[in-house]
């Protein structure tokens, strides 16, 4: 991959997230960047168009990071210091990739010369040998799904979204919503907040989850309670008793309710969508509601159109 021009094309977004992954690949203890260093980059990027594909796919930083443990063995937290840092062939492919999906993307789109988040994302997808690619597969998430996301967010109309698995039914027809509710013990502090929120303190949080569908199964059930349980369960697991602000998943937003609604919606869109024998029915999560005490309370959803 040539520099030079091609670098100077990189918004800023871009540029963070190549340094991002450099810092991952220290910290999962190498001096080579691969493709899965990038994935968690633009994971980590939050703000950008590739982190809010993902978000909406149900690819979450902790869910990519349990693959790669899972995966490739690396071991948290072991920081490599010693060499300087290069680039494996194939996450050099994946940026000339990059660079070639804006070249072809942005004019088809009327967008300016420019690389961004979402072209690297599409060239992790394209370099089909790298470790991001499989990574992606393994989670469910396929090339075509997330190049429609990518363009309807950037206002593309050459190809229609392929239908989100939180899409409602249909007006005309019949709506069945359940509701569970789980909780949760954490501490968290507002940074850079004026007030008594800005230091450590704790909640104990209650979360409802709407879930709605058009179609009951063969028991006459929406979803069995026991399997929303079971997702319930899976980001308990993850927030209760543990200091937010350290959590990955909060490390480039603040863990107020707002945000812990919106990381548990994402969560419950991407643990139905993975749910076995739906048998082709829609069912998706329709609001989460975080309490944070018996009168205050924050929601998160997001209204989709069929």
């Amino acid at each position: 991959m040539t520099e030079g021009d091609v670098w100077q094309r990189f918004t800023g977004p871009a540029t963070r997230v190549v340094q991002y992954a450099q810092e991952w690949a220290r910290k999962l203890g190498g001096n080579t960047v691969g493709t899965e260093h990038l994935l968690l980059g633009l994971l980590r990027e939050s703000d950008g168009v590739a982190a809010r594909v993902l978000e909406r796919l149900g690819v979450s930083l902790g869910r990519v990071r349990s693959e790669i443990r899972r995966q490739l063995g690396f071991i948290d937290n072991r920081i490599s210091t010693e060499g300087p840092i290069s680039w494996s062939p194939d996450a050099r492919r994946a940026l000339e990739l990059a660079q070639k999906e804006a070249s072809e993307l942005n004019p088809r789109l009327g967008l300016p010369n420019y690389i961004d988040t979402e072209h690297i994302l599409l060239g992790l997808i394209g370099e089909r040998k790298g470790k991001a690619a499989r990574i992606l597969s393994t989670i469910g998430i396929d090339a075509r799904r997330v190049r429609r996301e990518v363009e309807t967010m950037l206002g593309g109309t050459e190809s229609k979204p392929e239908q989100p698995s939180c899409a409602p039914a249909p007006r005309a027809m019949p709506v069945y919503e359940i509701t569970v509710e789980t909780e949760f013990s954490a501490a968290h502090s507002l940074e850079g907040y004026e007030g008594a929120c800005a230091r450590l303190h704790g909640h104990n949080y209650r979360v409802l989850i709407h879930v709605a569908g058009n179609q009951l199964d063969q028991h006459g059930m929406l979803l069995d309670f026991r399997e929303i349980r079971r997702i319930c369960e899976s980001f308990v697991s993850e927030l209760d008793h543990q200091h937010l602000n350290k959590l990955e998943s909060f490390a480039s937003m603040s863990p107020t309710s707002e945000n812990l609604a919106r990381h548990i919606f994402h969560h419950v869109a991407g643990a139905i969508a993975d749910l076995p024998g739906l048998g082709g029915r829609k069912v998706w999560p329709v609001k989460v509601t975080v309490y944070e005490s018996a009168k205050s309370a924050a929601s998160y959803g997001e209204p989709c159109e069929q």
